[in-house]
């Protein structure tokens, strides 16, 4: 009898051992649920959070290629734009080449006319000299009176001539004064004063062919700066000058 009370007792220990586990089990397993539960509320929370921010991406790609739709179309009118205005430099390119195809051509007539009205202001004082010696020759032909006969028609010869050559003096003064030569720049028809020579006169107060002729040698070669080496005669220049003012001043008087 006692072997049987031991037994129901000892079932009855290692039901109740096997109940507490099972208890303790269960209270365990509880808590794991309800964590699993929470984890799992957590998860749905990111996933919502998630599902937001992947709404939220995809809104903005959506935005991107719309952005990208119109930057390409703002490409397409930029290329256009770009190969328009590439048009337009290449036509500026070739009207600036047909200016300066136009500019060296105004050059080259106007270095052509330079050249014509130094030869013309040559000529002129060719013609001016010519006339003071004939005039001179015509003078002593008068005083010559036993050739009168002889001398007389040399005389006329020498009047055909100095009127030819007064009417040459005329038209080349024509010319000088229609160029602009008078004043400051009439002294530039002296042979061998040039532009620069003649800036440097005219800043010394010599104008003209009446102040070039009173002055002396010496002054001239120091305003005009001449060297030593250098081969000008500024009393040929004087003397020139005043031929050329006493030829001005009788083709003046006449």
């Amino acid at each position: 009898m006692e072997d049987v009370v031991m037994a129901l007792l000892l079932a009855v220990g290692l039901a109740a051992g096997v109940l507490l586990t099972l208890l303790i089990d269960g209270r365990i397993l509880g808590q794991q649920v309800t964590a699993a539960n929470t984890e799992n509320r957590r998860l749905q929370q990111k996933i919502q959070a998630v599902n937001g921010r992947l709404t939220a991406a995809q809104a903005q790609i959506h935005n991107l290629n719309h952005d990208l739709d119109i930057t390409a179309q703002q490409i397409e009118q930029l290329t256009a734009m770009s190969q328009s205005q590439r048009q337009e430099l290449a036509a500026v390119g070739q009207e600036r080449e047909t200016a300066v195809a136009q500019t060296q051509e105004l050059q080259r007539q106007l270095d052509i006319l330079r050249d014509e009205h130094q030869l013309a202001c040559r000529r002129l004082a060719t013609a001016a000299v010519e006339i003071k010696y004939m005039r001179r020759d015509l003078a002593k032909a008068d005083d010559q009176s036993q050739h009168l006969i002889q001398l007389q028609t040399g005389k006329q010869l020498l009047e055909a001539r100095t009127n030819d050559l007064q009417a040459r003096l005329d038209a080349a003064q024509l010319q000088l004064n229609a160029a602009g030569l008078k004043g400051k720049s009439q002294i530039e028809i002296v042979r061998g004063i040039g532009p620069t020579y003649a800036r440097r006169l005219h800043e010394a107060g010599i104008h003209d062919l009446t102040d070039l002729a009173a002055q002396t040698a010496e002054r001239v070669g120091e305003i005009v700066g001449l060297k030593t080496w250098q081969r000008a005669d500024p009393q040929a220049w004087i003397d020139e000058a005043a031929e050329l003012a006493t030829a001005f001043s009788d083709g003046e008087g006449n």
